[in-house]
């Protein structure tokens, strides 16, 4: 798993250099264009000044321009505006044609038939405007073509024939089993219109030839016509077997259609603003000739509605009709030209504000009809497709009834969309119908549009569907998933964790989601809690897939992941402009805080593997805090940095319970935030930061304590090596003498003397050696890395938090405190060892004792 993240971060990484060098291939490809169309334009005045003796002093105007054409083009190609005006008509102009040959499946043929039979036959029509006597019948002029006439009009009739024939059987035969409509939208193709058109004039041109004679200039016309036979027969052929491909078929119907219907649905009508004088004019003289159906913003005309209707039945049978076939190909190409028709209906549909609609309903309906199909279908893979096609339409209802922007108040107001509630349903009951399959993305691909519907509507201020509709369905579906038996339904749980940080960090880094963030967040934070709580409590495992809770909360697995951090971070570095944000931003990030130690707490109560990566998580978002919320007010800036001492206490009594190993290993992160905070108290003194850091070492104090209370039932040794650490920096950089000498004299009298008995227990550490903690694998206590906040630290930052880090953990600070302690620990045992010194003694105690020798019983 580790190698494919790995692979994936390069992939992402790949890409990006693969753009950058496809934009600098489009701007050299432009920076030669510029220079060639200028060259053209130099060569052609120059080669008409050359070769045209009769222009007198426009000669040197030849030359001039010429220059001037040169210098322009010198000065535009590198001119980075200029550049990127090529590069978007050049792109432009790419995209028309791949959508031409996407879409349209005999795009070459017609103008194969354009260029081989119009251009030809059209050049050679052109003598008859400079004929100069007719050739009639009756003429002997006319005896030598006549049979020419004759066998032109045998080839022509051949190949209409040939052409009805193969045009009416390929397509009724293939495509007459969809649907009669769709092989007559194919009939009427530009390519096979021209195609028989051709045939047709050539009979007539010839016919009226041999009526009524024909030009002096025209005498080779029907030779040509029979010549041009060949070519037309050729790309007739190939017209007819490129008509086998039913699925182009399909798109080119859908584009045709979409194409209709935008030409058919006017925006509503008047318009002032958008009306030109002559409808104006009209309207003057009370000449209403507009479509009366038009005439309301809110009721959508039913011509659109209906031929919309029509197109989609013709092509929802056809899918309906590749699905119990198994034709992947064309069920693929029928949900794509509904979506065409649908994109082209709702360009029109977004001008009227009617919220319901009858054309997105009757979509839905059938939708739902061809997902259960696909469902119970052999081929698996054909319900990703219709999910798929499911979640794109829904992303189009969304832009169907949007009102006029109001504001009430100076505020925006949330906003719910009724219409896209119906296709989050129909996703919903998509993953019901799919999770249960073994050999398809349907689940996942169902997460994956539901994710882009909520990140949609937060972008058209629908923050409703987000908050309400979204949590909600995404609650269902986890709880389903909680409760499958095997790591497949695990990792779509996690998906739904992941899918719903996704969701609730998009808002926050788009400027005009300003309503999003602060209408959501909440209801995300409790969302976020229940899953995680419900998943934790079902499934307490560790996940080798990185789908357990710990990673997916708080492990940076990718880099394109977001957890908790990202959400925190985003929040704390978002641009505020109003005094109200200030304090929003606070609560917000209170509010996350309070939710990463409240899961954190129910990990280790659930005894959760890696329930330690919540410590390491408060202590990033601890780093971010204290380094200082960019422009936040210093009040505020106090009140949060108090937050996360409560938070760091919250967290601390819930492992305080845990199993040890869990314990044992969150230790390190949890008193790294202290060690941060001392080390930032010993930078800048801050008095508020020094009270609630003393008020935290303080409770470590009084829980060692209590555990000393209860011994020999309890293992110390961490609590000792930590409170020493604490004593050490209470000493040293918080000057606090009163405390760390209280903390020194209940480490000299509470820790116990320790006797060998043979094996070695020495320690693998310096600091160790002296009393300090040692940390995971067998090193001296060190802050733990940011690894996943790395985006979020510049290079100046991250020096600046090496530095804090040695000044917790140096010498300077470290030494002296160990040194203390090991002397009053020494003065200590002598006192023991000269009161218990006797031959009774020495002769009871078979071990050799080390420098730390256990007290007595009591």
């Amino acid at each position: 798993m580790i190698r494919q993240q790995m692979e994936r971060e390069y992939a992402l990484e790949e890409a990006g250099a693969l753009s950058k060098l496809k934009t600098s291939r489009m701007r050299s490809a432009a920076h030669y264009l510029i220079f060639l169309c200028a060259a053209v334009i130099a060569y052609a005045l120059l080669f008409t000044v050359a070769t045209r003796s009769d222009l007198g002093n426009f000669q040197y105007l030849g030359w001039l321009l010429a220059l001037i054409a040169i210098a322009v083009s010198e000065q535009a190609r590198t001119d980075v505006r200029t550049q990127d005006k090529v590069i978007s008509f050049l792109e432009k102009a790419d995209r028309r044609l791949n959508f031409g040959l996407r879409t349209d499946f005999l795009f070459l043929h017609f103008w194969a038939s354009v260029a081989f039979l119009w251009l030809p036959l059209l050049w050679n029509l052109t003598g008859f405007f400079s004929h100069r006597h007719w050739i009639e019948p009756s003429t002997t002029a006319f005896a030598p073509i006549k049979e020419t006439i004759n066998q032109a009009i045998n080839y022509s009739a051949g190949l209409l024939g040939v052409q009805l024939t193969l045009f009416t059987f390929i397509l009724g035969t293939v495509l007459g089993r969809y649907s009669g409509r769709l092989a007559g939208t194919i009939i009427r193709h530009r390519s096979i219109f021209s195609l028989v058109i051709f045939g047709l004039v050539s009979l007539t041109l010839l016919g009226a030839g041999q009526l009524w004679g024909l030009p002096d200039t025209l005498i080779r016309t029907p030779t040509l016509i029979t010549i041009l036979c060949l070519p037309a027969l050729v790309i007739t052929v190939f017209t007819t077997l490129s008509c086998i491909q039913t699925e182009s078929a399909i798109l080119y119907f859908g584009k045709t259609e979409a194409f209709k219907l935008r030409r058919q649905f006017k925006p509503p009508w008047p318009q002032n603003d958008k009306e030109s004088w002559f409808w104006k004019s009209l309207v003057y003289y009370g000449l209403y000739l507009r479509d009366v159906d038009n005439f309301s913003p809110l009721s959508v005309p039913q011509k659109p509605i209906n031929r919309a209707t029509r197109a989609c039945r013709t092509l929802f049978n056809a899918a309906n009709v590749s699905l119990q076939a198994g034709q992947d190909e064309a069920f693929e190409a029928s949900l794509t030209a509904i979506l065409l028709i649908a994109a082209g209906y709702t360009e029109g549909r977004t001008k009227y504000f009617a919220g319901d609609d009858l054309f997105f309903s009757f979509l839905n309906d059938q939708m739902a009809a061809v997902i259960g199909a696909a469902a119970k279908a052999p081929n698996q893979s054909l319900i990703s497709t219709a999910v798929k096609t499911s979640g794109v339409l829904g992303l189009l209802s969304l832009q169907i009834g949007n009102l006029p922007e109001t504001k009430e108040a100076g505020h925006d107001i949330a906003k719910g969309h009724t219409l896209v509630i119906f296709w989050i349903g129909l996703l919903k009951e998509s993953f019901l119908a799919s999770h249960r399959l073994q050999r398809t993305s349907a689940p996942f691909e169902a997460l994956t549009r539901l994710k882009a519907i909520a990140c949609t509507a937060l972008d058209s201020g629908f923050a409703e569907v987000a908050s309400l509709t979204y949590t909600s369905t995404i609650r269902e579906i986890q709880a389903t998933c909680i409760t499958g038996k095997d790591s497949y339904y695990t990792t779509i749980a996690s998906q739904c964790l992941k899918d719903l940080l996704s969701v609730w960090y998009y808002p926050i880094l788009r400027d005009k989601c300003h309503l999003g963030i602060h209408h959501t967040h909440r209801q995300m934070a409790s969302t976020v809690l229940e899953l995680a709580k419900s998943q934790i409590l079902l499934r307490p495992g560790i996940s080798f897939d990185f789908s357990d809770v710990p990673n997916t909360l708080t492990g940076k697995t990718a880099s394109d992941t977001v957890i908790l951090q990202d959400v925190f971070f985003a929040i704390a570095l978002r641009t505020r402009k109003e005094p109200w944000e200030h304090r929003a931003c606070v609560q917000q990030l209170k509010e996350i805080l309070d939710l990463n130690s409240e899961i954190g707490c129910i990990a280790a109560a659930a005894g959760q593997g890696l329930a330690e990566y919540f410590s390491t998580s408060l202590f990033e978002m601890a780093y971010g805090v204290f380094r200082g919320i960019p422009d936040l007010p210093s009040e505020l800036q106090d009140e949060l940095e108090g937050y996360v001492f409560e938070a760091w206490s919250a967290l601390s009594r819930g492992q305080a319970n845990a199993p040890y190993l869990t314990a044992h290993q969150s230790r390190e992160a949890m008193f790294a935030v202290l060690g941060l905070a001392a080390a930032n108290v010993a930078s800048s003194p801050r008095e508020a930061m020094k009270l609630h850091l003393q008020a935290a070492i303080g409770s470590i104090l009084t829980q060692a304590k209590t555990k000393l209370a209860i011994r020999p039932y309890v293992d110390m040794d961490d609590d000792w090596a930590y409170l020493q650490l604490t004593g050490a920096w209470a000493k040293e950089l918080l000057k606090d003498a009163v405390l760390a000498e209280e903390i020194a004299s209940t480490i000299t009298q509470g820790k116990p003397f320790r006797t060998s008995s043979g094996l070695y227990t020495g320690s693998s550490t310096i600091l160790t050696s002296l009393g300090y903690p040692e940390v995971f694998p067998h090193n001296d206590f060190h802050f733990p890395p940011l690894r996943n906040i790395r985006r979020y630290i510049s290079k100046d930052q991250g020096n600046e938090f090496i530095a804090l880090q040695n000044s917790a953990v140096s010498d300077a600070v470290l030494l002296a405190f160990a040194c203390d302690i090991r002397e009053r620990r020494r003065a200590l045992r002598a006192a023991i060892d000269a009161e218990n010194d006797g031959p009774e003694t020495k002769q009871s105690s078979p071990t050799t004792s080390n420098d730390n020798p256990a007290p007595p019983e009591k």
